[in-house]
This record gives structure tokens, C-alpha cells and sequence, in this order.
């Protein structure tokens, strides 16, 4: 028993210590695992603070970045807003420049515009041939002139200028009035007029496009001082002071079809209906002089009843309708209004209808003139109203219509009175005749007549 126990003993004390050397390993392999666990949270850890160093260094890195971004676009945009400004300044600078060179392109196109006409009829235009059409073609140039275009034109003026002062003499082709073309000496006086001499008689030369116009002879009044002057340049010789003006309102055709041309799109309207007015008065004015009043000897019963049917007489077919009725006064009656209606509808046929065209045509002609008083102030905004004549010219251009149409009214009026005052006294004359046989039927019948 207690050998058992000293066994049992002994092996509690074996085991024992066993345990205790178990511990002992486990807490040493505890111990080395922790050190190594330490070492590898040590070598994290300086990783860790190494990464956020980094980090830091990084972010740092960034905020800079980001600060000289920043001072950057403040920069940048400081700039944009100095651009725009100026831009705009710019914008504003060639918005100026734009209209200033507008106003500048007017007025050289204007001056031109007045050069050109005054050339188109000056005697300088002989001496500078290529001139007129020089400036033409600048015209019709749409962009500004260059340099050089200038200083052409200023050549020209300067020209101009020089050949105003004084007389010069050249050889230029004239048209004859026969319209044949000869090479003649023309002398240029100033700007005023030019003179040529052709089979020892002396005229005028007016000036045109390609070529010259030769007017004369003269009278003797105005060919003798002239002749003399040829020979004598320091007599005394007549000159036009109107720039040639009246030389070529003189000169100038204005005859029908120039009065149609001048007149416009709205001018052959009124034409038309002047042509269908006057048709339509001469068809009433035929027709209402053909038809007769009853004569006096066919006013009795009698003799009416007697008479052959007349067509030319409209109250004898109406009187003639109600003979027809025979002792019927009421049928009598009715045949005499329904004939007498009848022929006054065939009086009246197109009578009404000539005072409503010659009211339409001064409004016709209103509106022509009305349509080329609104082009010529039209033109007077684009070019300007420096010269009169252009105003005038036009104004008298508009009025061409208006006259047109009174010229058509006045005659449609007058001639519709007379036609009128005829069916009148056509449709008195049926009337009067019915009237005589209403009332000889009456007499005959005085029973009818109580009644």
C-alpha cells in the first residue's frame, strides 16, 4: 500500500517535472515568438513612419503644387481679365474704325459720284477721254480705292483743275447731225464750252460718252463773234455760263416716248385705261347717236299705228309694245315700264362705268407718283441731296404719272357728261311718249279713269 503510494508518488513528481520543463520550453518558444512578433512590429513600424514621411513629404509637395497652381490662375485669370479689356477696347476701337471708314467710303464714293456727273457734261471730258470711263469703272468697284487709285483721281482733278484756267485746243472725233463721224479741231474754253469748226461754219460741241456731238450752224448772232474769235483769240465771244445746262436741255429729245420712258411701270397702266376709256365712250357715243327721239308727227295714235317698226327709235318699239296690249290698260302699263327699263339699261350700258375709270386714273397716277417720290428720297438717303438737281429730277420723274392721269380723267369726264345728258334725253323721250299714250288711252276709256 504504501509502496503503491510512493509510486503513484513518484510519478506525480516525475510528471511534475516534466510539466515544468514543458513550461519552461513553452514559455522560452513564448518568449523567442514574442521577440520576433517585436522585431517584425519594429520593422512595420519604422516602415510605417518611413511611408509616412513620405506621405508627409508628398503632401507637402502637393500643397505647394497646388499653392503655385493657385497663384497661377489667379495670374492666368488677372491676365483674361487684361485681355478682355483690351478686347474689348479693341472691339470698340475697330467699331469706330468701321464707321469712320464708312463715313470715308461715302463721302469718296459721293465726291466721286459728283465728279463723274460734272465731268459726264464738262468740255474737259475732250481733253481727258479716258476719264468718264476711268471713273466708271471705280463705280463700280465695290472695295475701298488704293493709293494709287487716289492718286489718280487726283491727277484727274488736278487736271481738271488746270484745264478750267485757260483755252486748249485738241483733235477729237464729232458726230455730225446726219450722224456721220469726222475728226474736227475743237477748242476747250475753260470749263464752259467747247467750239469746232467743220465746212468753214462754226458750232457748239456737246459732250458725250465716246464721242463729242457737233451742234450747228449757228446763228448768225452767235457764229460771227465766234468766227472771229477763231481767228482773233482776244475778241470777244458768248460764252454758256450754265456749264452746258442749257445746251443740253436744248439738245436733249423729249418727245412721246421719252415722256412714257421717263414715267415708269405704273405709267402703262394709265395708258390702258385711257385706251379702254376711250373705246368704251366711243362705243356709248355710237350707240346713243345712233338711237333717235320720237318725232313730233308720231306722237299721235294714229300715225304711230301706222309707222313702220324703227329700231333707231327706242320709244316708238316701246310704244308700239303697248299698242300691242289693246284696250288692257294695265297690261299697257306693265309693257310700257318693262320697255322703257329695258332701253334704259342699253342707254346706261358702260355710262357708268366712264366715271369710275376717270377716277381711277389719278389715283393710278398718285400712286406712280407716290412710288417715285419714296425712290428719290431713297436715293437722297444713300448718296445724299448735295445736288439739287437730283431732287428735282426725280420730283418732276414722279409727277410724270400724276400728269398721265389727269390728262386721262379730264377727257373721260368731259366726254361722259354729253353721253349722259343723251340717254338722259332718250329715256325723257320715252317717257314723255308713254305718258301721251296712258293718257289717250285713259280718255278713251273713262270708266278706267274714275276708277
Amino acid at each position: 500500500m504504501i509502496r503503491h503510494a510512493i509510486v503513484t508518488l513518484l510519478i506525480l513528481v516525475n510528471a511534475t517535472a516534466a510539466a515544468a520543463h514543458a513550461s519552461d520550453e513553452l514559455e522560452a518558444m513564448i518568449a523567442l515568438q514574442g521577440q520576433q512578433m517585436q522585431q517584425e512590429n519594429q520593422r512595420w513600424q519604422a516602415q510605417l513612419t518611413d511611408e509616412q514621411q513620405q506621405v508627409q513629404g508628398q503632401t507637402q509637395s502637393l500643397l505647394s503644387r497646388k499653392e503655385a497652381a493657385e497663384a497661377q490662375l489667379v495670374r492666368q485669370q488677372a491676365t483674361l481679365s487684361s485681355l478682355q479689356l483690351k478686347r474689348q477696347a479693341l472691339e470698340t476701337q475697330l467699331s469706330e474704325a468701321q464707321e469712320d471708314m464708312a463715313l470715308v467710303d461715302s463721302g469718296y464714293r459721293h465726291a466721286a459720284q459728283r465728279l463723274q456727273q460734272r465731268w459726264q457734261s464738262s468740255p474737259t471730258t475732250l481733253l481727258a477721254p479716258n476719264r468718264q470711263a476711268w471713273m466708271a469703272h471705280q463705280a463700280q468697284q465695290a472695295h475701298f480705292p488704293s493709293q494709287a487709285e487716289l492718286d489718280t483721281l487726283m491727277a484727274y482733278a488736278l487736271n481738271d483743275l488746270r484745264y478750267t484756267a485757260g483755252v486748249h485746243q485738241t483733235e477729237h472725233p464729232l458726230i455730225l447731225a446726219d450722224g456721220t463721224q469726222t475728226d474736227s479741231t475743237v477748242r476747250v474754253i475753260g470749263g464752259l464750252m467747247a467750239t469746232a469748226q467743220h465746212h468753214a461754219q462754226f458750232g457748239l460741241v456737246q459732250p458725250k460718252e465716246q464721242h463729242a456731238a457737233w451742234i450747228g450752224p449757228l446763228s448768225s448772232e452767235t457764229a460771227k463773234p465766234l468766227a472771229l474769235w477763231w481767228q482773233d483769240p482776244n475778241q470777244i465771244i458768248p460764252l454758256d455760263l450754265s456749264y452746258g445746262a442749257i445746251l443740253d436741255s436744248l439738245t436733249a429729245q423729249r418727245g412721246l416716248a421719252h415722256w412714257v420712258a421717263r414715267g415708269g411701270e405704273l405709267l402703262w397702266p394709265i395708258l390702258l385705261l385711257a385706251l379702254f376709256g376711250l373705246s368704251l365712250a366711243l362705243i356709248c357715243a355710237i350707240r346713243l347717236c345712233w338711237w333717235r327721239p320720237l318725232p313730233e308727227a308720231l306722237m299721235e295714235i294714229a300715225a304711230l299705228k301706222a309707222a313702220p317698226v324703227c329700231r333707231r327709235t327706242p320709244a316708238q318699239s316701246v310704244l308700239q309694245q303697248g299698242l300691242k296690249q289693246g284696250a288692257d290698260l294695265d297690261a299697257m302699263e306693265h309693257a310700257l315700264k318693262h320697255g322703257m327699263l329695258t332701253h334704259w339699261q342699253r342707254f346706261q350700258w358702260g355710262l357708268t362705268l366712264l366715271p369710275l375709270l376717270a377716277a381711277l386714273a389719278p389715283m393710278l397716277g398718285l400712286l406712280g407718283t407716290v412710288s417715285g417720290m419714296i425712290q428719290t428720297f431713297q436715293a437722297l438717303t444713300e448718296f445724299g441731296n448735295a445736288d439739287p438737281r437730283l431732287l428735282s429730277d426725280g420730283i418732276s420723274k414722279a409727277l410724270i404719272t400724276t400728269q398721265a392721269g389727269l390728262i386721262v380723267a379730264v377727257p373721260l369726264m368731259l366726254l361722259h357728261h354729253p353721253l349722259k345728258r343723251r340717254a338722259r334725253s332718250l329715256g325723257l323721250n320715252m317717257e314723255q311718249a308713254s305718258a301721251q299714250l296712258m293718257a289717250h288711252s285713259l280718255s278713251l276709256n273713262p270708266q278706267r279713269s274714275t276708277k
